[in-house]
């Protein structure tokens, strides 16, 4: 049978320090793992520019730009740690002092000229607020050896004034999965302070579209009232007349069969919205409802859908959202305008019959046309999820 020798001798010596009484025969802890000793570190917040071990077991800190102010912290730091000036030394710029704790001495100078300051630590004393930051560290690193980042991040985190100990800046700057975590942690924020300043009625830029009827230039980023919010989510509508399109080719017609859903959906939402700008856009179950329509007409309401991209109802441009005609007038885009668009706008609801469409007529008021007339502008309305992405390379504050 194997026997585990280190056992064995402890706790024989156990057995002799009991026998013996108080004197014992174990060395002290304090001769065994070392007597924790003041430090210049923790007084300043900060941890030495060189750490150097010394050949005879002592281990030298050096701190750059220790100032007068430094220097007097650390005297009051010592005086509060119960430590005492054994003697002192000043001579021209350079400042010699011998600074004891109970049966323990370290070394300290300092030059007033060229700010730097330097402690010995005597073998069998450390620096204990050092040896908690080089603990963390080490444990940080086997979190991260065992794919565990997230541990990894808390535990550098917990070290002391660690923005200032170099080690935990160096791998928090150079490890992918640290900095990927850091990098969500800042879109978070960054997305917070984005989501606490919108409110309703303010204007956002989301997504690109042709606008100018340049193409040359490019497309044009796509302003948006915020009609409504829920929640992170906000429910947005164009400000202005985006493009041109019948309602449907051919009557009759109602939402869920329109070509103008379809190309809502397909066409122009590739062409208007990244990848990126896309994952934030919600899928919305849409109401087709009588009641969204205009009850004097009389118009039955249809199935629901469910949309990435729709239109106002009748019941929301009319009833909700523009409660007067001058605020429900929209200008079209010069792009809009080239394709046959004007001033009014349709509806998803139905007119007075399923062969037409209601659409907000270019001075405000309400109407009905066939469902394959071209010549009103599209004011597309979506939900956008504020918290699906990174706000700042997705939506702009107008």
């Amino acid at each position: 049978m194997k026997r585990n020798w280190m056992a064995m001798i402890l706790t024989l010596c156990l057995i002799v320090c009991t026998c013996a009484g108080a004197e014992g025969v174990l060395p002290s802890l304090t001769d065994t793992i070392g007597k924790p000793m003041p430090s210049l570190g923790e007084a300043l917040g900060r941890y030495p520019d060189d750490e150097i071990h010394n050949d005879n077991g002592s281990n030298s800190e050096v701190f750059h730009g220790v100032t007068e102010i430094d220097f007097n912290t650390f005297s009051v730091y010592l005086s509060e740690q119960g430590a005492k000036l054994a003697d002192y030394l000043a001579t021209g710029t350079a400042f010699s002092a011998s600074i004891q704790v109970e049966d323990k001495t370290i070394s300290f100078t300092y030059d007033t000229q060229t700010l730097e300051a330097t402690l010995i630590f005597p073998q069998g004393t450390y620096d204990q607020w050092l040896k908690n930051a080089k603990g963390k560290y080490e444990n940080a690193l086997t979190y991260l050896e065992n794919n565990m980042a997230s541990q990894a991040l808390e535990e550098l985190r917990s070290i002391a004034n660690y923005e200032k100990y170099a080690p935990a800046m160096e791998i928090l700057a150079t490890n992918i999965e640290l900095q990927r975590i850091q990098t969500q942690e800042q879109t978070a924020r960054r997305n917070e302070e984005i989501i606490a300043s919108i409110r309703t009625d303010d204007h956002i830029l989301f997504g690109h579209y042709e606008q100018d009827n340049d193409k040359s230039n490019g497309k044009e980023p796509i302003e948006w009232i915020i009609l409504n919010r829920s929640g992170d989510r906000l429910y947005i509508i164009s400000r202005y007349g985006l493009d041109s399109k019948p309602f449907n080719e051919t009557a009759p017609c109602d939402w869920k069969d329109s070509s103008l859903r379809k190309w809502l959906n397909n066409t122009f939402l590739s062409e208007a919205f990244t990848v990126q700008e896309q994952s934030i856009i919600s899928d919305t179950e849409v109401d087709n409802s009588s009641k969204e329509g205009y009850r004097d007409w009389g118009t039955p309401g249809s199935s629901n859908t469910r949309d990435k991209i729709f239109l106002l109802s009748g019941r929301e441009a009319f009833d909700i959202y523009f409660p007067s005609d001058n605020v429900r007038a929209v200008q079209p885009t010069k792009y809009a305008r080239a394709q046959g668009g004007g001033a009014g706008w349709w509806t998803r609801s139905p007119g007075r019959s399923f062969n037409t469409a209601m659409h907000v007529c270019s001075d405000g008021h309400r109407d009905g046309h066939k469902v394959y007339y071209t010549d009103y502008s599209i004011r597309p309305v979506l939900w956008i999820d504020l918290r699906a992405g990174n706000l700042d390379d997705i939506i702009g504050i107008k």
